[in-house]
């Protein structure tokens, strides 16, 4: 299969979604794609930003800053972990930074483990879809990444597995190139860069479980009150 991952294809588009499970290289795919374009490079809301300023990247603290940027790329890794996504405006927010970005002739790359960060109100947003390894039974019915994997599921979908240095491309601006594909990691690249977001993400599942378990009891204690 053709080469994707070069920087001529790359600057035919300007919204991509990384989307995988936990500890599957969805980082560092980000990172490798970075790495093909001679651009300022900008991290939104990175947990430890001194990790990424080392090689010459910088921190955007708030969204409001990416208005006095561009041509730039910008890369925001789990948004889920700095934005609320039980919030109904999340989508809007998600789907006004993907316009706002391709206005200023911004690349942008949103990467996540959490399928809610990607809804049917913002899929139309993003030119180019980088699937890593997930569990298809967990993905939302009639969604972009659950119809890419079944176009590259020999036999059946539930059964779909990649390794670490793979991953599915879905786009219609360079449909010719959908499919499997692999990709080493940049030289910058060590696992420094990656443990941020891990540690992170089992936090805020950690917060969610704690959430989800209050409003059980919650109801439970008022289902109580209703039967005395």
């Amino acid at each position: 299969m053709k080469k994707l991952l070069t920087k001529e294809n790359l600057e035919k588009i300007k919204i991509i979604a990384i989307y995988g499970d936990t500890g599957t290289g969805k980082t560092g795919l980000a990172y490798k794609i970075i790495e093909l374009f001679n651009k300022k490079v900008y991290f939104l809301k990175h947990p430890k930003p001194e990790i990424i300023e080392k090689i010459g990247y910088q921190n955007l603290t708030s969204l409001e800053e990416i208005e006095r940027l561009q041509d730039c790329i910008i890369f925001w890794d789990e948004p889920q972990l700095s934005t609320p996504i039980h919030d109904k405006k999340t989508n809007r927010i998600i789907a006004n930074v993907c316009s706002l970005a391709r206005q200023l002739s911004i690349t942008l790359i949103i990467a996540s483990s959490d399928t809610r960060v990607f809804t049917k109100h913002n899929e139309a947003y993003f030119d180019l879809w980088l699937i890593k390894d997930v569990d298809f039974e967990m993905i939302k019915q009639g969604s972009k990444i659950r119809k890419a994997i079944k176009n590259n599921s020999r036999f059946e979908p539930s059964g779909f597995r990649l390794e670490d240095n793979e991953f599915v491309a879905e786009s219609r601006k360079l449909r010719e190139f959908n499919g499997k594909h692999t990709f080493k990691l940049p030289k910058i690249w060590s696992e420094e860069h990656s443990k941020p977001y891990r540690n992170s993400e089992r936090n805020s599942e950690r917060k969610c479980e704690k959430t989800r378990v209050k409003k059980v009891r919650k109801k439970q204690r008022k289902g109580g009150k209703k039967n005395v």
